[in-house]
């Protein structure tokens, strides 16, 4: 149960990392929303973009003739029974409008 939980807290957490990427790729002069205000924290450590933060793997799947691939994170199914634990830090955001 844990696992699973774990597991779908990663998995989450990626979709709204791609999500954000994504709009933050618009234009904000044209999105209506506003002005971004970014803010980093002086305790965050900055990795480097080629560095493997998480363990993961990468599969593919076909459907109606085309091929969908994916990344996971944590450890492969079909080659090992073995659970996967993942350090997460959860940071809050505060939207001011």
């Amino acid at each position: 149960m844990r696992k699973t939980l774990e597991v779908s807290l990663c998995a989450l957490t990626l979709i709204l990392l791609v999500s954000a990427n994504a709009a933050a790729q618009s234009n904000p002069q044209t999105d209506g929303v506003g002005n971004p205000m970014f803010r980093t924290d002086s305790s965050v450590t900055t990795v480097p973009a080629t560095s493997k933060t998480v363990p993961h793997w990468t599969s593919s799947f076909t459907y109606q003739g085309v091929t969908y691939p994916f990344t996971m994170v944590g450890t492969d199914p079909a080659t090992s029974d073995s659970e996967t634990t993942i350090d997460v830090a959860i940071i809050p955001f505060d939207f001011v409008t």
